[in-house]
């Protein structure tokens, strides 16, 4: 991949979000490593032929006939969840909270969305459990991430309904799955979080997923995961 095809896509993922200066040096020192680096050793885990690291991660089509997948569901009535967020291909497409948890400071948004709003604060803690660039995985992860979400619990808030969220591979074209959460809870803060990630289409598509969970003194997170991406 040239310097300026790169340059394209990353741009097309700024659509809708100006990113932050520290954050683009980030990508770009992690562009100019991750292939001189060596991948990360996994116990018992022969990986090493597998195709993970695809340069191509915003499908011009996806721009302009964006995946809808999953909307019904959030949209209906659902009294057992404190929010929702729904992030489909490269765009986040569905944002709820109730509302006394806004009140008290919580935020549920898209990852880049939340680079632009709350840069500080992403800044912070983004890659602080996760390294940017320590292995070729990493380092191709930042340099080429196309998306996530971004959940805060301010100090001693308790969301105590489950939060839900859907992140879903566009698979309709050829453009990777790599995608980071970043879940922050200060201290005294608790959260439920159910997670689910998912596949539309059949294109073979390489994904690297990474969650990091900054969990402060006295804080509390019970994590579930339903994962069914899918076999390409």
């Amino acid at each position: 991949m040239t310097s300026k095809h790169y340059l394209d896509q990353i741009q097309a993922l700024a659509t809708f979000a100006t990113l932050p200066d520290w954050f683009r040096a980030i990508q770009n020192q992690a562009h100019s490593v991750w292939q001189d680096l060596q991948l990360p050793v996994i116990e018992r885990v022969k990986y090493h032929r597998w195709p993970l690291l695809s340069q191509e991660v915003v499908a011009p089509q996806t721009l302009e006939e964006p995946l809808l997948y999953g909307l019904d569901a959030a949209l209906a009535e659902q009294d057992h969840l404190s929010g929702q967020i729904v992030h489909v291909g490269n765009h986040t497409l569905v944002e709820s909270l109730d509302q006394d948890l806004v009140d008290q400071g919580v935020i549920v948004t898209d990852l880049f969305q939340a680079l632009a709003d709350y840069p500080d604060l992403v800044k912070e803690h983004l890659f602080s459990v996760i390294g940017a660039h320590e292995d070729q995985i990493e380092a191709y992860h930042t340099a080429f991430m196309n998306g996530g979400l971004f959940i805060y619990v301010p100090r001693n808030v308790a969301v105590t309904l489950p939060l839900e969220a859907l992140l879903v591979q566009d698979s309709r074209y050829d453009q990777a799955f790599n995608k980071h959460v970043l879940i922050v809870l200060e201290q005294g803060a608790s959260l439920d979080y159910v997670e689910r990630i998912e596949t539309y289409g059949d294109k073979p598509n390489s994904a690297t997923y990474f969650v990091e969970v900054v969990v402060k003194a006295g804080a509390q997170i019970k994590y579930s995961a339903v994962d069914t991406l899918g076999a390409k």
